[in-house]
């Protein structure tokens, strides 16, 4: 069994991710705080050792490349996914024992933007989208075995979907145009009508002298065309991510 990787970013305290200038910062400001010079601590010289240690790595760029990469390699073969299940365009899962669990979470994190992935607080799962299944086979050495993938193209499982809403929909727009109809009919309904009727038959009558009648029929025409749109809209929206 390989020796323990030691973990130089947690030593310098900065994310995996952190850029070299951040490095160089956090280890300046480390080696001002522990330096036996100005440290009494008994562990202050070890500590001192481990931050030398630690930049001589990371501050070189072609040895935090090999350390990256050893470290991705340990921490892919010691990190392990449990019931994966796939739930719509989502992929959720439980991280499994792992040598180095907080650096199997925070490679989770780093490799998977906030939208992406989400905590199930109440489930104890996490919840990773199907565009990111590849960098979970990047992190998981178990991801992909026994048919445990889920490819981000793959087809999702088909949900069934209520009719109800739609038909509660269907329902609040009949009710809507009935009372409409019935508004329209009542003596201060038909005043407004032939009012509204009136003024919009003389403004079409200026552009078009052939233009008159009653426009009621024109009126419920477009009120069913728009209440058919909606219902139509409705039934067939995009069911939204969770």
């Amino acid at each position: 069994m390989p020796p323990a990787l030691p973990d130089y970013y947690a030593v310098l305290q900065v994310s995996p991710t952190a850029e070299a200038a951040v490095i160089e910062a956090a280890y300046r400001q480390l080696a001002r705080l522990y330096h036996p010079d100005v440290n009494r601590a008994p562990d202050a010289k070890e500590r001192m050792q481990a931050l030398n240690a630690a930049y001589e790595v990371l501050g070189d760029p072609q040895r935090r490349a090999e350390y990256d990469a050893e470290r991705a390699a340990r921490l892919k073969a010691g990190a392990r996914l449990v019931d994966v299940e796939r739930d719509g365009e989502w992929i959720t899962f439980r991280l499994g024992p792992s040598y180095d669990p907080f650096g199997t979470l925070t490679a989770l994190q780093a490799s998977i933007p906030p939208d992406g992935r989400r905590w199930d607080a109440l489930g104890q799962r996490w919840r990773v989208h199907a565009d990111y299944a590849d960098a979970l086979a990047r992190l998981f050495a178990n991801y992909g075995a026994s048919g445990m993938a889920l490819a981000a193209n793959d087809a999702a499982p088909s949900e069934p979907r209520s009719a109800l809403p739609q038909f509660t929909a269907l329902g609040v727009c009949l009710i809507a145009l009935a009372l409409l109809v019935y508004v329209a009919n009542t003596p201060t309904g038909i005043q407004w009508r032939s009012r509204i009727a009136g003024s919009v038959v003389s403004l079409a009558a200026r552009i078009d002298p052939a233009v008159s009648g009653d426009l009621t029929v024109a009126f419920l025409a477009a009120l069913a065309v728009l209440t058919l749109g909606a219902v139509a809209w409705l039934a067939h929206k995009p069911s939204p991510r969770r």
